[in-house]
């Protein structure tokens, strides 16, 4: 953890003030007095606190893999072998309800299946391992200029998959980028979305929405956090009105983000967009002092 400020009088019209702030930390297990699991990645030591388990997303099927399922369901029963299977059996579902553009995951303990078995601890967890700041006051003569930026770095969520999918409960949302996502037409690999199917007991849904770092994102951003400029008016003003002195000012909040998630505001504790964001404010005052 750090924290530096440094001021400058450069002349008898400029001065500066640079700032910033700067901390890390990693909660990890060191012992949590759990008995070891049968596979490795199954134990929470040595993994964050704030990890979330979930499955390894490999990539999304495509047709020359639902082919390869198909010409093996075709084989005599006798001749079906897991050493023969093509790909493991999804988790809950059976290798026939696979389509193309669902979710593939990784056989960890190549058994053939996808079980809990295969979950293993992801990520750092949305309380991110850096927290950073830095500005800077800038004056010359009566005039000043204020910037803030707030950052976070080595922070991932899971969003929630149901969410993403149109299940017949009636509380999803459809967000800006619903055209992101596999379809015959676009049977990309390098998309947000998998296949989409509607109603919660869909095939693709209970394969598609597991946690699973698919659904794993990077939730690190830096903030504008303030903007203020001011003006601080004349001596010989403040006398007339009898007042010992003031300023004016125009101050902003929340002006601009940058971060690679774009849904919602990253800063949120939520992993369905359901929180109200980080609001923009403008304001313009007058400070003043008898």
């Amino acid at each position: 953890d750090t924290n530096v400020e440094y001021y400058k009088r450069i002349n008898k019209d400029w001065g500066i003030t640079v700032r910033g702030n700067f901390t890390w930390a990693r909660p990890e297990w060191v012992d949590n007095d759990v008995s070891d699991k049968a596979y490795s990645w199954r134990n929470q030591r040595r993994y964050s606190l704030t990890s979330i388990e979930g499955f390894t997303a490999l990539s999304l099927y495509t047709q020359e893999d639902i082919n390869k399922i198909a010409a093996w369901y075709n084989l005599p029963e006798s001749q079906r072998t897991p050493e023969n299977q093509p790909f493991p059996t999804p988790y809950n579902v059976g290798l026939d309800k696979v389509k193309v553009g669902d979710i593939k995951y990784e056989d960890k303990n190549k058994d053939g299946r996808i079980t809990d078995d295969d979950i293993s601890w992801l990520g750092n967890g949305d309380v991110p391992e850096m927290t950073y700041g830095f500005g800077f006051n800038l004056d010359y003569k009566r005039f000043s200029v204020g910037l803030l930026f707030q950052g976070t770095a080595k922070a991932q969520r899971f969003v929630n998959g149901m969410t993403f999918s149109f299940n017949d409960t009636g509380n999803s949302n459809v967000f800006a980028n619903i055209t992101d996502r596999w379809t015959e037409e676009n049977p990309s690999q390098d998309v947000f979305y998998p296949r989409l199917a509607y109603g919660r007991d869909a095939d693709g849904n209970l394969n598609n929405t597991l946690n699973s770092t698919w659904w794993l994102k990077d939730m690190s951003f830096l903030r504008l956090k303030t903007l203020q400029i001011a003006y601080r008016l004349p001596e010989s003003f403040c006398r007339k009105v009898h007042i010992k002195d003031a300023s004016v000012y125009a101050l902003g909040m929340n002006l601009f983000i940058l971060s690679e998630w774009k849904l919602w505001d990253p800063e949120l504790n939520t992993s369905n967009g359901t929180k109200y964001p980080n609001a923009s404010s403008y304001t313009l005052g007058v400070n003043f002092s008898f």
